[in-house]
């Protein structure tokens, strides 16, 4: 059996890649957030989001997933609030796996404009989604007052829609 040398090198920039895009998500996030109190519980805005879409869109679900998931998750554990880390981990992996997924297509990923808005409107309500039920359920908000994150969090949306006009700008991976 003959091991091919590309393979080493393919995961290690893979890992490479991951570790700065979830490192660019969290600092983004922690530099430009600040909460946004409605109807008892506090929402978050930041740019974070915008970071995670363009970097879905751009570099695929993988890179979406991983560096939402855990860039967003660690800056609620450096936040103080812990609590949750589990939920967004989960959500915001899922949301960027979406909106990756759904920037393919025969031209490359995030080449077409239209798959690229779906791709934000539709991981857009993954977001707002899980978000809300994490709060409700698993955190025992309620239903009704983890209505309260959604003005932040869709807020955060609008901004990640500036992410459509950087997105053909940004260069390609290099390959190995």
């Amino acid at each position: 059996m003959q091991h091919s040398k590309t393979a080493p090198v393919n995961k290690t920039r893979s890992i490479v890649f991951s570790a700065m895009f979830v490192t660019l998500v969290f600092v983004v996030t922690f530099f430009t957030g600040f909460p946004i109190p409605f109807a008892g519980v506090e929402g978050l805005f930041h740019f974070g989001t915008l970071v995670m879409f363009t970097i879905a869109v751009k570099y695929g679900k993988r890179y979406g997933g991983i560096a939402g998931g855990l860039g967003m998750s660690l800056f609620n554990i450096a936040r103080g609030v812990a609590f949750w880390a589990p939920g967004i981990l989960v959500g915001r992996f899922l949301t960027g796996y979406v909106m990756g997924y759904l920037a393919q297509s025969p031209q490359g990923q995030g080449a077409s404009l239209w798959r690229n808005i779906l791709a934000l409107v539709l991981g857009g309500i993954v977001m707002l989604f899980t978000t809300w039920l994490y709060g409700s359920y698993v955190l025992g908000f309620g239903p009704i007052p983890s209505l309260g994150t959604m003005p932040a969090t869709a807020l955060q949306l609008v901004g990640a829609g500036l992410g459509l006009m950087v997105v053909k700008y940004l260069p390609d991976l290099p390959e190995a």
